[in-house]
């Protein structure tokens, strides 16, 4: 009797250090995948642009690289490049004409990645307007959106026409008051991106003089918008940055795979920061940017140094920066392993 009751106690220890070990075992478990969680912290507007950062968040494709994200929606491109310069801020989205002046400062950051590109710009002008190509706008008033991308790609537009900037008068104005300068005789000319232009076309306030295609074709234009990070930041946590990267890319991809649901996303995001906007200009504002291109090729490098140029032209830089030096492509080439090898500084066609 008494090796019966030894034997279910030794038993019943048995089970017991089993099950202990068990525990101990999914603890552990737990414990590692805790610790494998990094925490980065992503800022990013409050418009169209951020669709990859709203995607990668709400269909979890940052979650599931391990990334708890702690996210703020800017007010402003000045915004996000102090809280980049002073720390605060690991990631973000970052307009290419902002990125180019962080560069001239000498701003220790990284392109780490293509957020977009092939924005559409176009010349809107009033529908009985004689102008017709670029060089019919010499001495003529044309206006912007303050802080435009497209205010360097007119520039180019002027200099392949053989136009300089001061042969005509050259304004930049709140987004508000661009929609109005023209049908209010404010203006010969609009030149913007399409997410701005389309509705002077569609109401019938102007015509597109010179359209996305034509640009494009004259310029050669890439336009990418870059995912800058702070050198620190990278030096400090590659590894996170990779994963960064690698939700990145997930999100671009179910962008153009998922259109619609992505425009659905969208629409909230803009509705969730106070603008109502139908669904059927968000549906059209998927497909104005492209986001199948994430490495930053010597192409598109020469492209954006092209656009410091016109910046340098009209006096927002003091020179041409040296874009090789402040990009960083071994995170995206971990994740794609693109065959392109790190881009090299290279000449551009600037006058």
């Amino acid at each position: 009797m008494r090796l019966f009751y030894l034997s279910r106690i030794l038993i019943s220890v048995a089970i017991a250090i089993l099950a202990l070990g068990l525990a101990v075992k999914n603890l552990a478990a737990q414990t590692r995948a805790a610790g494998d969680q990094r925490l980065v912290r992503i800022s990013y507007s409050t418009g169209w642009d951020a669709l990859p950062i709203v995607v990668a968040l709400e269909r979890g494709f940052f979650a599931g690289q391990g990334l708890i994200v702690s996210g703020v929606a800017a007010g402003s491109a000045g915004a996000v490049a102090q809280s980049l310069h002073a720390g605060s801020t690991d990631v973000a989205i970052m307009p290419q004409r902002a990125f180019l002046a962080m560069a001239d400062a000498g701003v220790e950051v990284k392109a780490i990645m293509v957020n977009t590109w092939g924005a559409q710009m176009q010349l809107i002008v009033p529908p009985n307007s004689p102008v017709k190509k670029v060089a019919d706008l010499a001495g003529r008033r044309v206006v912007l959106s303050r802080g435009s991308s497209a205010l360097p790609v007119l520039i180019r537009l002027l200099n392949q026409a053989g136009l300089a900037h001061n042969e005509l008068t050259i304004s930049e104005v709140p987004a508000a008051q661009l929609a109005k300068a023209l049908p209010n005789g404010q203006t010969d000319a609009v030149f913007d991106v399409a997410h701005v232009t389309a509705p002077l076309v569609g109401g019938g306030l102007g015509r597109s003089a010179i359209d996305p295609d034509a640009v494009r074709k004259e310029l050669g234009l890439i336009d990418a918008m870059p995912v800058v990070a702070s050198a620190r930041f990278l030096e400090r946590e590659p590894e996170t940055a990779r994963r960064v990267v690698t939700a990145w890319v997930q999100a671009q991809q179910y962008i153009h795979r998922e259109p619609e649901d992505c425009a659905r996303l969208l629409r909230i995001f803009l509705h969730r920061h106070g603008l109502t906007a139908e669904q059927a200009l968000v549906d059209a504002w998927i497909g104005l940017q492209r986001y199948d291109r994430p490495l930053w090729t010597q192409h598109a490098i020469s492209d954006a140094e092209y656009n410091g140029w016109g910046l340098k032209e009209v006096g927002m830089l003091e020179k041409i920066p040296d874009l090789a030096k402040f990009v960083d492509n071994r995170f995206l080439e971990r994740v794609t392993n693109g065959a392109n090898a790190r881009p090299r500084s290279g000449a551009s066609n600037r006058r």
